[in-house]
């Protein structure tokens, strides 16, 4: 699969709300996974498991997904805006981008930015 079709195929999955199946079938078994915060795993069974935990934390899910891909040779980068409500939480937009970068036709990094930082 050339970049461009493992992006859509991503994108179909994520706005179709099957994560996990994306993971399993696009993601390297040794993926590394980074969050802004510094957070990361390593591991496809990792990955899922993190996928897993953070659609857990929703009390709601009302909508959203990728709205805008970047795609160069090797790497991407996907826009998502959520609209979710957290579990003891008040519902919210959520704004992410995604980082991701490809390897033999699978998916070995991402990296997540959700919070802008002012200068």
């Amino acid at each position: 699969m050339t970049t461009e079709e493992i992006v859509q195929q991503l994108v179909k999955y994520i706005n179709a709300g099957q994560n996990v199946q994306a993971e399993e079938e696009l993601y390297a078994d040794n993926v590394l996974s980074v969050e802004q915060n510094g957070y990361s795993v390593q591991g496809k069974e990792a990955v899922i498991a993190k996928t897993k935990g953070a659609f857990e934390s929703f009390e709601a899910f009302h909508g959203g997904g990728v709205t805008t891909a970047f795609v160069g040779k090797d790497n991407f980068i996907l826009e998502f805006k959520l609209d979710v409500t957290p579990k003891g939480g008040e519902r919210m937009m959520m704004h992410e981008f995604g980082f991701y970068k490809l390897q033999d036709g699978k998916v070995v990094e991402e990296y997540f930015y959700a919070e802008p930082t002012n200068f």
